[in-house]
């Protein structure tokens, strides 16, 4: 069985905050108006399904040099259909590689949302009491190896710097209310990230 690379190597589960603001300061869903942040096939924001911040030391992040990692996606338009990079610079979102193709005004549900309202989200270090069984519903995890419903990308390069890209994020399809991001408990989106050029690459994976 091939390790797969993650970092941080200690995983933690992303779960609501008890109060507002999030100590940790990350957020699931929330609107965006980030420059270069638009599918070229809808020419609508992205998706974002997470924003994460940089300052928490637990995540390795330390050196970027903006105050938040957005994760972002696009299931209203074929971007979900193959893998999609982009590269995160302080004031701007530079596309480098992403599936062409048609948009969608009934996927994956009638009346999709532009955006998700924020939900002020916490860490909790994933303990070997909490690995849960493969079927399971998966959860919003940063670093560690998360439940996954199929098996991740293996050996994915940076296009920038060939350099590795650990897989960073899984997010599942809890949005904070119903039907949450894709109306299926059995659907996450996975993020590898290089470190050296701030470049994620995401993919979708359902069972």
């Amino acid at each position: 069985m091939t390790t797969l690379d993650t970092r941080p190597t200690q995983g933690y589960f992303m779960v609501p905050a008890q109060g507002s603001p999030s100590q940790d300061g990350h957020i699931l869903g929330g609107s965006q108006s980030i420059a270069g942040a638009v599918s070229p096939n809808s020419g609508k924001p992205l998706l974002q399904l997470a924003q994460i911040n940089t300052a928490d030391r637990r995540l390795e992040l330390e050196t970027a040099n903006f105050a938040a990692l957005p994760l972002l996606y696009s299931w209203t338009c074929d971007i979900h259909r193959s893998l999609f990079t982009y590269r995160v610079e302080p004031d701007r979102i530079e596309l480098l590689s992403f599936q062409d193709g048609q948009t969608y005004t009934d996927f994956p549900y009638e009346n999709y949302p532009d955006a998700f309202a924020p939900v002020p989200m916490n860490l909790t270090p994933v303990g070997a009491k909490d690995r849960r069984a493969t079927d399971d519903e998966p959860q919003h995890q940063l670093g560690g190896t998360p439940t996954l419903v199929q098996d991740a990308e293996q050996g994915l390069k940076c296009p920038r710097c060939a350099g590795a890209m650990p897989l960073f994020a899984s997010i599942a399809n809890d949005s904070g209310t119903p039907p949450g991001f894709t109306d299926n408990p059995y659907v996450q989106v996975v993020y590898h990230l290089c470190r050296e050029c701030w470049v994620l690459t995401c993919y979708n994976m359902c069972d």
